[in-house]
């Protein structure tokens, strides 16, 4: 067996791997799940799984990326490493977690994912599945929460602004033109926080993440 035909088993099976993970998801639910490049309109009716599927993948863009649909290349593809993911396939789906953390392509940042719903009950039952999935045993909250805090700042241009106001955790800054949406700024203090709202003018509302 060449390359290519190692190559191509290789992605069958992990496709077969991430499958079996989801397996209490049907097959259009799944597609939904992976699909993490563009655009996605899921229509369906009450009691079908619409936020099931929004939950789940939220955590999948976050953990694994583009893992289920990428095709690139992986050197030292060997028949006996094709044996051992076929073997894992006869693993209980919750401990396959870690397993698929190896194939893992450019999973988005936690911090850069932005979930709106048109009620806070809806928000807050998405927030509260959330937490309840396990990524190896961890909630993804606190994953989100540890990326943040565990950020450390590449300047390539220091841009300093002005503190206006500070209330309930917001604080509001003029004077920061490069700003972008979900970009971490940082404080006097070494606080942290997240620009959450970009307004017209010369100032924004960032939220203090700590």
């Amino acid at each position: 067996m060449d390359h290519m035909q190692l190559l191509d088993r290789y992605h069958a099976i992990k496709r077969q791997l991430f499958d079996r993970y989801y397996h209490t998801m049907n097959e259009k639910q799944r597609e939904a799940l992976y699909c993490v490049n563009g655009p996605l309109l899921v229509l369906a009716g009450a009691g079908t799984g619409k936020t099931t599927v929004l939950v789940n993948r939220i955590a999948h863009i976050i953990r694994y990326g583009n893992a289920y649909e990428d095709c690139s290349d992986v050197p030292g593809i060997t028949q006996q490493s094709l044996a051992a993911m076929e073997e894992a396939l006869s693993l209980p789906p919750q401990e396959l977690c870690p397993l698929l953390s190896e194939y893992a392509v450019s999973p988005c940042p936690p911090w850069a994912v932005l979930a709106i719903t048109f009620t806070n009950k809806a928000a807050n039952e998405i927030k509260e599945r959330l937490a309840a999935l396990k990524t190896g045993g961890q909630s993804v909250i606190p994953l989100i929460r540890d990326t943040v805090r565990d950020w450390v700042p590449e300047i390539s241009a220091r841009e300093v602004g002005s503190v206006l106001t500070v209330a309930d955790g917001i604080a509001y800054v003029e004077g920061l033109e490069g700003a972008t949406y979900g970009e971490i700024l940082l404080f006097e203090g070494g606080i942290r926080g997240m620009v959450q709202e970009l307004r017209s003018g010369v100032f924004f509302p960032k939220k203090s993440l700590e």
